[in-house]
């Protein structure tokens, strides 16, 4: 039985996870698969992982025990949910039960008690084998059919108007995880393969294993495609996937992740579909270190912004090309070098920077387009940037960032699209504005705004609408509050202030 644990105090978790480690003894086969910390945590790991039970606390922050509870009957209904309360707290168990709790446990929990509701868990849980299942790589490699193959498949163009019309990004994953799986139930010979070095919820990696090439074809060809059918045609966003070659027994289960991974890469050049592996194009190196002398120069003279800038132009030029392989080559050339740059004095720094990069790099393969892969590179080079020269880096990151508001006065502006112009967080840009700037960046956007106000004010002709407008304000009533209360004056009153006529 896999158990998650859900409660929003650390020592609760930590001292159920230990009372269920203690359990072996007592004919109860558990297992804890992870301990969360509020109910978005928890949705995240039955996105991917085989769970059997939640253990949750029902008062959390964020999501609690009673939403998390409806959630997970509503999506899982094989999965079972134990409720955590306190005495005074029992008007939630009992909504909690309305909405499909299986068992609740009054706090401070003890073993006895919970030895007692874990067997009425396994007692109620259904013992049938699900048709859609999740497994680890090695229960895959062992799997006696002699032909096999990984499927990855991933949505494409999740940040659209239509993708948000779903809600939260997690609703779009689930809704896709739940397509494949109902997809899947019609065959034998299918799985969801687990740990595996995925970037979002919503990527899905599937082994397929069947008696003859034939069979193992059909399989692929009917899953792949009717899933494709569905999201097309009913939830009117497309998806992708990728599909490696037969897996041979000299060679690595990881390898056959990555030929999928690539040929799902693939969609960048072709747009959305469903895609093979191919031979690994030839990679000229020429190219690569030809960029890597052009970035070395703004790197030793502590040119970040130059670099970045370089860097841009490098990624375009190569995206250009139409050749993905030499696109992964050239990134992966840039980011290694770089990585070890930051720490030259360091012997265990090339180790160590070749497998970030080669993690860094096996996400980058579910890129959904180039944009996409463009920020990621970005982002991570400028974290590297941080580590290598923390203050200059923040005054430069300061200052891209009150250019980029200074260019776009007119648009609506949040501190999220602030963050990915100049590809950092935006937990440390508001950091940086606070620290470096002495202000907020809402104050110093709204600082700004008021100044720009001002100067169109003294127009002659312009409306006051107009003036909101350019300012990036939608409703002119909202502006006139933030002019009032900034300056004292309405816009109308200000005009007549600067220009009496």
């Amino acid at each position: 039985m896999n158990i998650v644990i859900v409660d929003d105090e650390e020592e609760i978790r930590e001292g159920l996870r230990v009372m269920v480690s203690q359990l072996h003894d007592t004919g109860i086969d558990a297992e804890v698969v992870a301990v969360c910390s509020d109910g978005y945590a928890a949705l995240d790991v039955l996105m991917t992982k085989q769970v059997d039970l939640v253990i949750s606390d029902v008062r959390m922050p964020g999501m609690d025990g009673l939403i998390l509870t409806q959630t997970v009957t509503e999506r899982y209904p094989d999965v079972q949910v134990i409720i955590l309360s306190g005495y005074e707290e029992f008007t939630y168990v009992q909504q909690a039960l309305r909405y499909g709790a299986t068992d609740y446990l009054l706090k401070p929990i003890g073993g006895d008690e919970l030895l007692l509701s874990l067997k009425r868990a396994k007692k109620g849980y259904n013992q049938k084998q699900k048709k859609t299942i999740h497994w680890t790589w090695e229960q895959f490699i062992h799997e006696e059919a002699p032909c096999k193959a990984v499927v990855v498949g991933d949505p494409d163009e999740t940040a659209s108007p239509r993708a948000k019309e779903f809600g939260q990004p997690i609703t779009l994953a689930w809704l896709f995880h739940k397509s494949v799986s109902e997809v899947m139930e019609q065959w034998q010979g299918v799985c969801f393969l687990q740990e595996t070095v995925k970037r979002e919820q919503n990527n899905v990696v599937l082994g397929l294993y069947a008696q003859t090439e034939v069979d193992l074809e059909q399989m692929i060809e009917a899953i792949t495609g009717e899933v494709s059918r569905f999201w097309s045609g009913k939830i009117r966003i497309p998806v992708s996937f990728g599909i490696s070659s037969l897996l041979q027994p000299q060679h690595e289960a990881r390898t056959y992740y990555l030929q999928a991974c690539h040929a799902l890469f693939g969609r960048l050049l072709t747009g959305s579909g469903i895609r093979r592996s191919s031979a690994d194009g030839s990679w000229d190196s020429a190219p690569a270190k030809l960029y890597l002398e052009t970035l070395h120069s703004a790197w030793e003279l502590g040119d970040y912004d130059s670099y970045l800038k370089k860097l841009q132009s490098i990624l375009s030029e190569l995206f250009q090309r139409k050749e993905l392989h030499q696109l992964l080559y050239g990134v992966e050339s840039i980011l290694l070098s770089l990585a070890v740059n930051v720490q030259p004095y360091r012997r265990d720094i090339g180790g160590m920077a070749a497998v970030d990069v080669s993690l860094f790099m096996e996400k980058m393969l579910w890129s959904r387009c180039f944009e996409d892969l463009r920020e990621s590179v970005l982002q991570w080079v400028t974290a590297l940037i941080e580590q290598n020269a923390p203050e200059k880096q923040e005054g430069q990151v300061l200052s891209r960032a009150k250019q980029y508001i200074r260019e776009n006065l007119h648009k609506p502006l949040s501190l999220a699209e602030a963050g990915k112009a100049t590809y950092v967080s935006p937990h440390y840009l508001s950091r940086l504005f606070r620290e470096r700037a002495g202000t907020t960046f809402l104050e110093y956007l709204t600082e700004l705004r008021m100044e720009e106000a001002k100067r169109l004010l003294k127009e002659p002709g312009i409306k006051i609408y107009e003036v909101a407008e350019q300012v990036g304000y939608g409703s002119w009533k909202h502006f006139s509050r933030t002019f009032k209360e900034r300056t004292s004056y309405g816009p109308a009153e200000y005009r007549k202030e600067v220009s009496p006529d």
